[in-house]
């Protein structure tokens, strides 16, 4: 795991981080917990998108503001709730997770 900058590494414990697109847009996606055990998942949108410059140039960037962040951070007594929400979404896509195959004779 990534260090975060000075009064963030609380923030994720022991999580993953990975990158990904969607409709033409990159994200990165970390999955962790905070620094007392709840659960944080936080997705940021990392596209560059073209813009003026004060010059009047064309230019690609992406400045880092909260607006592309977007942060689930569930408490224990709605965690429960959440993966059934998650799980739910990946039946109804038809996503392919590996490890849900089978996972009725598991539990059976």
């Amino acid at each position: 795991m990534k260090r975060h900058a000075k009064g963030k590494a609380h923030f994720m414990k022991r999580g993953h981080t990975w990158e990904g697109a969607r409709n033409g847009r990159k994200y990165k996606t970390m999955i962790g917990g905070s620094h007392h055990g709840d659960l944080r998942v936080t997705r940021t949108d990392e596209t560059w998108d073209q813009t003026i410059d004060p010059f009047g140039q064309s230019v690609s960037y992406k400045p880092v503001t909260s607006a592309g962040r977007k942060r689930v951070s569930p408490y224990h007594s709605t965690e429960p709730i959440l993966l059934a929400a998650a799980l739910r979404y990946v039946r109804q896509e038809h996503i392919d997770i590996d490890f849900l195959t089978g996972w009725r004779q598991a539990f059976a």
